[in-house]
C-alpha cells in the first residue's frame, strides 16, 4: 500500500536537487559564525580594523564650540585673578585638548584615559628632568634615553584598550620634558608647567560635564534620528544610494553605537540596536521599489501607485497608506493576466509585506 503520509523536511533538503542551495548555506553559515567569534574574540594575528569616521553634525559642533569658548574664558578669568606666571601655558593647554576632545565621538569616554595618561605622562617627565637629563651630556645619549619611553608609548597607541593612554602620554612628554640644546628645565619651571598642563585636563574633564553636558542617550538618540531622516529620503528618484552604500552605511552607524554605547544599559542598548537593523532592513526594499519605479519595470498603473507610496514615505506619512497600498497590489495581482506582470506584483507586494513587518515591529523608525 502507497504511503501518503508526508515526508520530513530532511528529506526534501537532503535531496540532490536541494544539494548546492543546502551546502551554499551551510558554508554561509560557518563565515557567520567564524565572524561572529573573531568580533568577540580576536584571533591571534587578526589585523581587521572597523574603519570609522566621525560624522559631522551641527548640533554637536556648535556644543562643541560653547564647551571650548566657555572654558577658555574660564581659564582667561582664573589667569586673570590669580596672575600665575603659566597662566598662558594653562590656557594654551585648555584650548589645545579640546581640539583633541572634539573629534571623538564619546569626549567622555576619551577624556578619562587622557587624564590618566597625562598623569602617567607626568610622572615619567619627572623623573627624566629632575633626575636622568642633568646626567646627561651629550645629544646621544639623550636620543637613547627618550627611545624607552616613546618606544613604549608607540606600542600601547597600538592596542586599543591603551591607545586613550597612550594618546596624551605621546603627545606632551616631549612638552614636558622640553629638551634644548645648551640647558635643562629648571625644577620650578617643570613643576609649573607640569601642574598647567594637569590643572588643563581636570578642567576640561569638568566643563565638559557642566558646561551643555554631554549625554550619550541624547548622543545615540541623534544618531537614530539621523538614520530616520536618511531612510526616508531614501525613497526620493533622484537619490543615489543604492542597497550596497545603504548596507555599509547602516553598519558603520551600528558599530559606531556598540563601540560608543558601553555605558547606557542593555535594555536600552538593546532597543537601539534592532531600531537600527529594521531600519537597515527596510531601507534595503524601499530601494527596491525606488529602482522598480526608476527602471519602468512596473506597470503605469502600479508605477503611479508605488510612485505615490514613496512620496508619501518620503514625508513621513506612508504608515496610514501601506494597508491600502498592499490591499490594491494583491488585487492588482489577481488580476494580472501573463506571468511577468504577475511577478512584478509579487515583488512589490514581498516588499510592502516586509515593511510593513519593520513598521510594526519598530514604529519609532519612520519618527
Amino acid at each position: 500500500m502507497r504511503d501518503n503520509a508526508p515526508r520530513p523536511a530532511t528529506d526534501t533538503v537532503d535531496s540532490p536537487e536541494w544539494q548546492p542551495v543546502t551546502t551554499a548555506l551551510l558554508s554561509e553559515a560557518t563565515r557567520v559564525r567564524s565572524e561572529i567569534t573573531a568580533c568577540t574574540t580576536a584571533p591571534r594575528g587578526d589585523r581587521f580594523r572597523f574603519s570609522l569616521t566621525s560624522r559631522r553634525h551641527m548640533r554637536e559642533a556648535v556644543n562643541n564650540g560653547l564647551r571650548a569658548a566657555a572654558a577658555i574664558m574660564g581659564a582667561c578669568l582664573a589667569w586673570e585673578i590669580t596672575a600665575w606666571h603659566h597662566g598662558p601655558a594653562f590656557i594654551s593647554f585648555v584650548a589645545l585638548i579640546y581640539g583633541l576632545m572634539a573629534t571623538r565621538e564619546n569626549p567622555l569616554v576619551a577624556t578619562t584615559p587622557f587624564l590618566k595618561g597625562g598623569l602617567w605622562c607626568a610622572a615619567t617627565a619627572a623623573v627624566l628632568t629632575l633626575w636622568v637629563i642633568p646626567a646627561i651630556t651629550a645629544p646621544e645619549i639623550l636620543l637613547m634615553v627618550l627611545l624607552v619611553p616613546m618606544t613604549v608609548g608607540g606600542l600601547a597607541a597600538r592596542r586599543p584598550q591603551l591607545a586613550g593612554y597612550a594618546f596624551s602620554f605621546n603627545m606632551f612628554l616631549p612638552v614636558l620634558i622640553g629638551p634644548i640644546n645648551q640647558g635643562r628645565f629648571d625644577e620650578v619651571s617643570f613643576l609649573n608647567n607640569t601642574m598647567a598642563f594637569l590643572a588643563s585636563i581636570i578642567f576640561v574633564l569638568l566643563t565638559y560635564r557642566l558646561v551643555v553636558p554631554f549625554r550619550m542617550d541624547v548622543h545615540v538618540r541623534r544618531t537614530e534620528a539621523w538614520v530616520s531622516l536618511r531612510l526616508r529620503h531614501l525613497a526620493r528618484t533622484g537619490t543615489r544610494t543604492d542597497a550596497t552604500a545603504w548596507l555599509a552605511s547602516c553598519a558603520t552607524s551600528l558599530v559606531r553605537i556598540l563601540f560608543q554605547a558601553n555605558a547606557l544599559p542593555p535594555p536600552v542598548l538593546g532597543a537601539c540596536v534592532a531600531r537600527q537593523i529594521t531600519s537597515m532592513t527596510v531601507g534595503v526594499y524601499v530601494i527596491r521599489l525606488r529602482e522598480l519605479v526608476r527602471d519602468g519595470r512596473l506597470s503605469p498603473r502600479a508605477e503611479r501607485i508605488v510612485a505615490l507610496f514613496l512620496a508619501r514615505w518620503d514625508r513621513g506619512q506612508a504608515t496610514a497608506m501601506i494597508p491600502y497600498v498592499l490591499a490594491w497590489t494583491q488585487h492588482e495581482q489577481a488580476r494580472a493576466t501573463t506571468p511577468h506582470a504577475r511577478a512584478q506584483m509579487a515583488e512589490v507586494l514581498a516588499c510592502l509585506h516586509i515593511i510593513t513587518a519593520g513598521l510594526h515591529e519598530n514604529p519609532d523608525i519612520m519618527a
